[in-house]
């Protein structure tokens, strides 16, 4: 367990170097180019985002109302579910 504590200790601590490295450099990226990229990074993450917050919401959070059960556990329903349930597609307010 030590031995763990001080890998992740270096590896935190690795990643702080390269980071703080890696940002003092100076790229001059034009309007459009900025666009592209964050129009990729949307598109790239919006897809983990949105399943993260629905295993959240259905296996993790209990007071939610879309909670089914914890992980590794079957859950049958008895019901065939028609148009009335939403809960995988949720309405963004």
């Amino acid at each position: 367990m030590k031995n763990l504590k001080k890998t992740i200790k270096t590896g935190i601590f690795g990643l702080l170097i390269v980071s703080i490295f890696s940002c003092n450099q100076q790229k001059n990226i034009t309007l459009e180019e900025e666009t592209e990229i964050a129009e990729e990074a949307y598109i790239y993450a919006f897809p983990m985002i949105d399943h993260y917050k629905m295993m959240f919401a259905m296996a993790i959070y209990p007071e939610s109302g879309a909670y089914e059960a914890p992980f590794n556990t079957i859950v049958n329903k008895s019901i065939l579910l028609g148009p009335e349930y939403t809960t995988i597609v949720r309405h963004t307010k």
